[in-house]
């Protein structure tokens, strides 16, 4: 079911694909191969690819490997 930003609540699950933008900062649940380009964030030029478990200890919120953030566009 598609519903408009201002109804997506804590706790609701999204379906995300190729070309969609992230409605809110969400924790991922499963992916294969997701690649969010997240340069109005960080600044970084190429999509860093996402996880569902971190890969690595973060310093910055920014650098979580298992988090989607709002406003973000899902590459692949």
């Amino acid at each position: 079911v598609e519903v408009p930003l201002i109804d997506v609540v804590p706790g609701d699950v999204v379906l995300i694909s190729a070309g969609d933008m992230i409605p809110a900062d969400c924790r991922i649940l499963a992916a294969k191969d997701l690649f969010v380009a997240q340069a109005a964030l960080t600044g970084e030029s190429l999509p860093v690819e996402k996880f569902v478990t971190p890969r690595t200890a973060a310093a910055s919120p920014l650098e979580l490997d298992n988090i989607g953030f709002m406003g973000t566009n899902v590459v692949s």
